[in-house]
């Protein structure tokens, strides 16, 4: 009876200390994967103020450009305003005759 007694506290024994190795090597994993997400939240955090400094800088390029049309659009305008004011039909004398001054349609 002792010895059967004596066998099951060994096996006993070596199930606790398989148990034991098992969970230090868990502890171990997951101390190795706490510090492995650290990186990556840090990279992360790295990679996303570049990108919010690249969405800034995109949208001052684009709200530059828009800028730039808008002066283009309006000096476009004022062209063809001056343009057509310069060839505004003259008020006095030619008759039917064109003559120069006279105001010509703008086709495109």
């Amino acid at each position: 009876m002792e010895s059967a007694q004596r066998a099951r506290l060994f096996a006993g024994h070596e199930i606790l200390t398989r148990t034991s190795d098992s969970i230090a090597r868990s502890q171990q994993i997951s101390a190795e994967t706490d510090v492995i997400g650290h990186g990556i939240t840090e990279e992360l955090g790295t990679q996303r103020e570049q990108l919010e400094r690249t969405r800034d800088r995109v949208s001052l390029s684009a709200a530059f450009s828009a800028g730039q049309l808008h002066a283009c659009t309006c000096a476009l305008k004022l062209f063809m305003v001056s343009g057509s004011l310069f060839f505004e039909k003259k008020e006095e004398g030619g008759g039917g005759k064109k003559q120069f001054g006279d105001q010509v349609p703008f086709q495109m």
